[in-house]
Parts: structure tokens; sequence; C-alpha cells
């Protein structure tokens, strides 16, 4: 890998990386309320979900110290593994942070460019601090999957499917998430947003599908292609669906 590196093959293929968000926030007291043992169960259930979507998506190991010892602890298939690092992580918390639940998994490929990405998870009901499950970095499914439109609804179809605490979901290139979005005191829909409510298409006629969840709102993807924040036409076209969220009073802080 450290000859790859070096590679000129790597220094084009970083230079066409582009990072994305992927993150859904969760309403604080209602995960909160959700024991530990459930949510771990949750979890492996939707990672099986989502690994029947792609191979990529297929194996997420607890990070370690080097890919080879990560690579001994598939919580897939030993859920044994994330119910043990859950509660060694609570037994060394104190305060606030004892009711919370953390972990971080990674899907076993080391390569970026070929789909190699990381899962950050973190509940709690703590004031000041977020609760959200997060890929990091979502630009490497971007990046390794041609069909990548269509994967991305059906993980965030399945996180909603297994979690209903689940208040707002994003995917949105990084820059336009952190820099750009046109109301910044507020989330966005950015490329492919979930909305808690249900979204009908006469109220969003400039987006390219609304996905209609039932009892959970909708799946909203403002394009066909990859949002792509120095594109006008996306950029004004996210826009728009904020500022029709907005109206609508959908679209939270």
């Amino acid at each position: 890998m450290r000859d790859y590196y070096s590679s000129e093959e790597f220094r084009e293929k970083a230079k066409a990386f582009r990072k994305f968000t992927f993150r859904m926030r969760f309403n604080k007291a209602r995960i909160a309320s959700v024991a530990r043992d459930e949510q771990v169960e949750r979890s492996v259930s939707f990672l099986k979900a989502i690994g029947a979507l792609s191979p990529i998506l297929k194996d997420w190991y607890l990070c370690g110290h080097s890919p080879e010892s990560a690579k001994r602890f598939n919580v897939v298939d030993k859920p044994e593994y994330l119910r043990k690092e859950v509660m060694d992580w609570v037994s060394d918390q104190d305060g606030d942070m004892s009711r919370a639940i953390q972990y971080s998994l990674w899907n076993g490929e080391e390569d970026i460019f070929k789909g190699g990405l990381s899962l950050s998870y973190f509940a709690h009901d703590i004031e000041m601090m977020p609760a959200y499950m997060e890929f990091e970095d979502a630009g490497a499914l971007v990046m390794a999957m041609p069909d990548v439109k269509d994967v991305l609804v059906g993980m965030m179809s399945a996180a909603v499917e297994f979690w209903p605490e689940i208040e707002w979901g994003v995917v949105a290139p990084e820059d336009y998430y952190l820099k750009y979005r046109v109301f910044t005191d507020r989330l966005t829909a950015g490329w492919i947003g979930y909305c808690p409510y249900p979204l009908k298409n006469a109220d969003f006629s400039n987006a390219e599908e609304i996905v209609d969840i039932p009892g959970r709102g909708s799946i909203i993807v403002s394009s066909s292609e990859v949002m792509n924040e120095k594109n006008r036409e996306h950029y004004e076209r996210v826009g728009d669906i904020d500022t029709k969220l907005v109206e609508l009073g959908y679209l939270p802080m």
C-alpha cells in the first residue's frame, strides 16, 4: 500500500476526490429512551440491510490499531463484539456521558478510492452536543459506485426504518454542507435528504424524485446526477427545495 500512496495513480485519484457528508441526526430525547441493547440490535440489523445493497457495505469491523487487528472483529458476523465495545465504552464514562452510546466501525476497505469508509454512532440526550449517525467519508462511495444515488437512498431508507428517532438526514458535498447552504442557521436537504414529514410532488416540482416512506416521511432527491456545489443548476435547485421546506415549517435549525 505504501508504494500505491506515492504513485501517480493515487495522486490523480486524490485530485478528483470530493468529500461528502452523510449524516442522520437523532431526536435526542427519543433516542435516549431506547435501551442500549436495542440500539445495538438495531445497529446490527441495519448493517445487514445495507450489506445487501453493495459488497462494499457487507462487512463492518471495530476500529483497531491496524487493519489486520480490526479485521479480527466483524460485528456483522458476531454482534457480541459490538455489544462489548459499547458496554466497555460506557463503563469508562461518567456524568452525562455515561448515558450515551458511542461506537465507530470500518468497512474493511483500506483504499478510500475503492469505497473505504467508517460509520460513527453517537446517541444521547446531552445539551449542546449533536446526536447522530454518520458515514465518513461518503465521498468514497461516490467515487467507487456507478449507481451511488440508488445505494445512498437505500442506505437512508434503511436507517429510517430501524431508527424512527431520526429527525433529519442529508447527503451533500461537504463544502456545500459546511459553507454554502442557503440557510446557514438551518440544515439542508442537500443532494439527498430525509424529512420526517410526507412531502408532495406538487410542492417540489424541481426535485428529481420524492420517495415516500410510509409512516416515516419522505426522502427527497434534488438531482439524478451527483450534486456539485459549483454547478449553478444544482446549487439553485437545492436552494429552492430548502426554501420550500422552510415555508412548510419542515427545515430544522
